[in-house]
């Protein structure tokens, strides 16, 4: 997979394939929370055959490291192919690339950034998530990119990941950079 198909594929499941043990634990297991919280209430009860929802453990409980991926196989494979279902995969490979970021461009973080305004905005961010969808507020995520560049941050990818749109969600792969987290 190139950077450009990376950036347009629509597809979580190659994207997966692609990324093979990249992701931590941690970060498939925000990747799966994101993909179902954006889903509506009545398919949240739902479970596509061999999937993953609402009542199951969570994969880190299961005990077996690798039931996390089999499981997001299994689950991303369940969708089909008609229109409805390709536009869900898409949205959870948007996802997916807010939670990973860009496997092609590693975003080295100075330390000098992390002032202590970044910091508490960056906390503030993660924690004042939109419920139930759990996504974090674009405007904020702004304001903390304006702070990172009067910080000394000159980053493109990490300040235009930042300012987009979204969606972004608990796990961003840029407000965990901000953050410290792996």
């Amino acid at each position: 997979m190139t950077e450009a198909e990376w950036m347009a594929c629509d597809d979580p499941q190659k994207m997966l394939l692609f990324l093979r043990d990249v992701p931590s634990d941690r970060k498939l297991r925000l990747f799966i929370s994101a993909c179902k919280l954006a889903l509506p209430p009545d398919e949240r009860r739902g479970r596509p055959e061999g999937g993953w929802y609402e009542g199951e453990p969570l994969p880190s409980e299961a005990g077996d490291p690798g039931y996390l991926r089999i499981c997001l196989q299994s689950w991303t494979e369940a969708f089909g192919d008609d229109p409805t279902r390709r536009a869900s995969l898409a949205r959870r490979a948007a996802l997916l690339r807010d939670v990973v970021g860009n496997p092609f461009r590693a975003v080295a973080f100075a330390h000098g950034w992390r002032t202590a305004v970044v910091s508490g905005m960056a906390r503030v961010a993660r924690e004042e998530r939109a419920l139930p969808s759990g996504h974090l507020d674009a405007r904020r995520l702004a304001v903390l990119a304006d702070a990172l560049e009067d910080a000394g941050c000159a980053d493109a990818d990490l300040l235009s990941h930042l300012r987009s749109p979204g969606p972004h969600v608990r796990g961003c792969w840029a407000l965990d950079l901000v953050l410290g987290k792996q």
